[in-house]
């Protein structure tokens, strides 16, 4: 039988919301014509008492370590029998009309990725589309014009308006899009130096280079739990981690030295902010640690 899409789901300290996913997925599952497989990625080596849960037929893959987001969905690939891909958070809650809106786009010999609307828990809208990591937006980031000024900017984390209406979009979040196969493998998929972040950013980078289209659809509606996928903490080191990885891939040592200072210099001054506020709380520790890790790249 052939397969439409094949699901790939990593698993990392996220049990605990795993049945609610599955559970909305085999609802949203009913309501379209596509035929599925799943695949999990399992990087908790402790999760083996609960495969109850997994649904019948589904491939199941065991590390022995966490291999981090990209090596993990990189393997799912290459054991893929769809046609197309879905990357999926497993702190995901999709609406029922989700897959069955995206069927129109899989026929698309222009299109590579679909990227879907996210919603928080309480029901406002999760800026899944996002900013290249350049200077430019960084001093539109770091000083806040872009949420201060967001009719004037455009920026994807601040413009209500960029997620109203379906068309083609440059950067995307990983978190649970589609991607055309064929496409993710001739790209060489994920690069799995990025152990967690801006492997997405990464991406689109390199699909931007040929003639595919990354569109987003506001049609297909899923809730988004956010970093319940890896415990519940945002790991600010491997963010940064990343972020510099990145930077070092496309542009040249002047610019990357550049960039950190800035990102310095805008985060210590908002740490001194929340300090001064009394907002700071709970972020402390990874506030910290951000900023001694940009310190930590900008001497290296």
């Amino acid at each position: 039988m052939k397969i439409d899409i094949t699901i790939i789901i990593p698993i990392y300290k996220n049990e605990h919301v795993l049945n609610q996913c599955l559970n909305s997925l085999k609802k949203a599952l009913l309501k379209s014509k596509l035929s599925v497989e799943y695949i999990f990625i399992v990087n908790d080596p402790a999760f083996k008492k609960t495969l109850y849960i997994f649904p019948k037929g589904a491939n199941i893959i065991f590390n022995t370590e966490n291999l981090g987001f990209a090596k993990g969905i990189n393997s799912g690939a290459a054991h893929a029998g769809g046609n197309w891909l879905l990357l999926v958070n497993a702190d995901t809650v999709f609406k029922p009309s989700s897959l069955a809106e995206v069927q129109p786009y899989l026929k698309s010999k222009s299109t590579a990725m679909i990227v879907p609307k996210l919603l928080n828990k309480d029901g406002s809208l999760q800026y899944n589309l996002i900013a290249e990591p350049t200077l430019c937006n960084l001093l539109i980031e770091q000083s806040y014009l872009y949420k201060l000024l967001p009719e004037i900017f455009r920026h994807p984390q601040s413009d209500k308006r960029l997620y109203k209406h379906s068309g083609e979009v440059n950067f995307a979040s990983g978190c649970n899009v589609f991607i055309n196969k064929k496409v993710f493998k001739d790209l060489g998929g994920f690069d799995e130096r990025f152990f967690l972040y801006f492997e997405d950013t990464d991406f689109c980078h390199r699909l931007k280079k040929t003639s595919y289209k990354i569109i987003y659809n506001p049609g297909s509606v899923m809730v988004h739990l956010r970093h319940q996928s890896h415990g519940g903490n945002f790991p600010v080191d491997k963010y940064t981690n990343s972020l510099f990885l990145y930077l070092c891939k496309y542009h040249s040592r002047s610019y990357v030295k550049l960039y950190l200072i800035f990102l310095l210099l805008g985060q210590t001054a908002r740490y001194f902010f929340l300090s001064v506020t009394g907002k700071l709380h709970a972020k402390n520790n990874d506030y910290l640690k951000g900023l001694f890790t940009i310190r930590k790249f900008l001497l290296s």
